[in-house]
């Protein structure tokens, strides 16, 4: 027998609705999403839920810090290029 031997497992069906809004000058995500198992191990698990969720957009530091990496890199780059004999 492996490790699920009465085929234990769920399919969910999931459906994600979402829209970025402007509220005081900063910008906010609102989603909504819908969920429904088609099939499910148990009788004893969620047959369907919704979900909703608020989050602020905010500034994504790591990509600032990649753009600010890559551009210093190319600056040494062309300055060792100007010096090469």
């Amino acid at each position: 027998m492996g490790a699920f031997p009465n085929h234990q497992w769920a399919i969910p069906l999931n459906f994600t609705f979402g829209k970025t809004v402007i509220w005081s000058g900063r910008p906010w995500k609102l989603s909504m999403e819908v969920n429904y198992f088609v099939e499910n191990a148990d009788s004893f698990g969620p047959e369907r839920f919704v979900g909703f969720n608020v989050a602020p957009v905010v500034e994504n530091v790591l990509a600032s810090w990649f753009k600010w990496i890559f551009s210093g890199a190319a600056k040494i780059g062309d300055l060792m290029l100007d010096h090469a004999y």
